[in-house]
C-alpha cells in the first residue's frame, strides 16, 4: 500500500462525508477535490499509455538484445 492510495481512500472519505453532511461550500470543496482527483488520475493513464507505447512500438520480440537477426 502506498502512501498515494492513502491519501486517495482519505480524500474519497473527506469528499462523501461534506455531501452528505455539509454546507455549499463544503461541497465545492468536495467537487473541487474529485476534479483534482480526476485530472491527476488521467494524466497518471496518459503516461502509462505513452511509456507502453512506445515500448511495445521499440520491443523487437527477443528478450534478449544481444541478438539481432
Amino acid at each position: 500500500m502506498t502512501v498515494q492510495l492513502c491519501q486517495e481512500i482519505c480524500d474519497l472519505e473527506t469528499a462523501i462525508i461534506a455531501f452528505q453532511e455539509g454546507a455549499s461550500d463544503e461541497k465545492r470543496m468536495a467537487i473541487s477535490l474529485l476534479e483534482q482527483m480526476l485530472k491527476s488520475k488521467s494524466e497518471e493513464l496518459a503516461e502509462f499509455e505513452y511509456i507502453a507505447f512506445h515500448e511495445a512500438a521499440y520491443n523487437d520480440g527477443y528478450a534478449c538484445k544481444q541478438y539481432s537477426y
